[in-house]
C-alpha cells in the first residue's frame, strides 16, 4: 500500500511490530511483515549470482561506459508493484539488461546497447496430455514467431488453481523460434518437475527478449492435464 506520510511517519523506516515501512522512488510503502523463506534452490542461486555479477561488474566499468548506462537507464521507464512509474539509474539498467541476457543464455554486455524495442509475442496456448502415463506438453503460438523466448513453467498444480503466483514459475527452456505447429517442452518440463498427474494444472509463461536485453510483455496460459 502506497501512503502519503505526515511529518512523524516520514521518519519511519524498517520493521515495526507486524508491518514494514520502506522508502522507494515512488514514496513510502507499508506492507505486512512476512518472515522470509530462503530454500536456496539452484534456480534462486543462479538468479542471485547473475544479479551479483552484474552489480559487481558495473563498479569496474570506465566512466564513459557508466555514462552510457546512465543514458540507457534515463530512457527506460518501468512500473513498480504499487503502480508508480520511474526511470532507472545506470547501475539498475546494467543489472536489468545483463540479468535478462544471462537468463536467456546470452553473453552479457559491458557497453550499454542501443535499445531495441521488446518484441511482441503472439497469443499462445499450452496443451498438456498423458497417453499411457507418458506426458506431452506443447506450446502452440497463434502464428510463427522468430526471436529469443525464455519459457517458464510451474510444477503440477491443484485442479482449483486459477492464477499461479509469479514465484511458482521456474525457467525450463530457451528457444529462438516458436512455430504454429507447436514447440514441444515435454523433456524440459519433465526434467524440472517430473510428469504431471492427470487432472493437475500446469502453467506456462513465455518471455520475449530483445537483442538489447529488454524483455517484452509475457504470454501466460494455464492448462489442465488430460488423458491417463
Amino acid at each position: 500500500m502506497k501512503v502519503t506520510p505526515g511529518a512523524l511517519f516520514a521518519t519511519l523506516r524498517g520493521k515495526h511490530q507486524d508491518i514494514v515501512v520502506r522508502s522507494t522512488q515512488a514514496g513510502h510503502v507499508v506492507a505486512p511483515h512476512v518472515p522470509p523463506k530462503n530454500p536456496k534452490t539452484a534456480a534462486q542461486v543462479a538468479v542471485r549470482t547473475a544479479f551479483s555479477a552484474a552489480t559487481s561488474a558495473y563498479g569496474n566499468l570506465a566512466p564513459d561506459q557508466q555514462a552510457g548506462w546512465d543514458a540507457l537507464g534515463a530512457s527506460t521507464m518501468v512500473t513498480n508493484n504499487v503502480g508508480a512509474t520511474f526511470t532507472l539509474s545506470g547501475q539498475q539498467a546494467h543489472v536489468s539488461v545483463n540479468a535478462t541476457l544471462a537468463a536467456a543464455g546470452q553473453p552479457t554486455l559491458a557497453n550499454a546497447p542501443a535499445k531495441v524495442a521488446p518484441p511482441v509475442l503472439p497469443p499462445s496456448t499450452l496443451t498438456c496430455t498423458l497417453a499411457n502415463g507418458q506426458p506431452s506438453l506443447v506450446v502452440h503460438p497463434a502464428q510463427q514467431y522468430a526471436g529469443l523466448v525464455v519459457i517458464y513453467g510451474t510444477k503440477p498444480l491443484g485442479k482449483g488453481t486459477k492464477s499461479p503466483s509469479k514465484s511458482t514459475y521456474r525457467k525450463i527452456a530457451v528457444t529462438n523460434a516458436l512455430m504454429p505447429a507447436g514447440y514441444d517442452v515435454t523433456t524440459a518440463y519433465v526434467n524440472k518437475f517430473g510428469a504431471p498427474p492427470a487432472g493437475s494444472k500446469v502453467g506456462i509463461k513465455l518471455v520475449p527478449v530483445s537483442a538489447s536485453g529488454h524483455s517484452g510483455l509475457t504470454v501466460i496460459d494455464l492448462a489442465t492435464t488430460t488423458g491417463q
